[in-house]
């Protein structure tokens, strides 16, 4: 899953999450709580030695502290998660669905996500996305058009909605 911008979204008040990205954050954050073990073992060890270096000792204290900012950003991200399982309606794009859409070369296939699951490596596209908000709300065999940052514009036909 790709780095996001905690500072942006740490702090809504809800998350609109898939299981698999519930499960990946969780895992994140377990990786956090062990990071903020090993790193309170290193400080414990440079305090007990008396040569330690105090520009060494400052690195690890402000690594700490970023991955315990980090870690209740997380925390609260996932307090506040609500998870999707499924579209309420698979007629209708919403987050959570897997959208097939036809340009006039080839069929692309897509899985509408938050914006803390985004992958485009693995086909997944944020709603906040020009392409994510085109599609929200829209149905079966609608056409979506999204300008291109060099002024052109792109045209997809949805042909499929799971």
């Amino acid at each position: 899953m790709r780095s996001f911008y905690m500072d942006d979204i740490a702090y809504k008040k809800a998350f609109l999450l898939t299981k698999g990205g519930v499960v990946r954050l969780r895992q994140k954050l377990e990786g956090l709580l062990k990071k903020r073990i090993e790193i309170s073992k290193q400080l414990r060890a440079l305090d007990n030695y008396e040569k330690a270096d105090p520009m060494v000792y400052n690195q690890q204290i402000a690594e700490l502290e970023r991955t315990e900012m980090e870690a209740d950003k997380l925390t609260n991200i996932l307090h506040n998660a609500q998870t999707v399982t499924a579209p309420d309606n698979p007629f209708v794009i919403s987050i959570g669905s897997t959208i097939s859409l036809q340009d006039s070369a080839q069929v692309l296939t897509y899985t509408l996500v938050s914006a803390l699951e985004a992958d485009p490596s693995e086909y997944k596209i944020s709603e906040e996305s020009p392409l994510g908000m085109a599609l929200l709300g829209k149905k079966l065999q609608e056409t979506v058009s999204i300008h291109t940052p060099r002024g052109g514009e792109l045209s997809y036909r949805i042909i499929a909605i799971k």
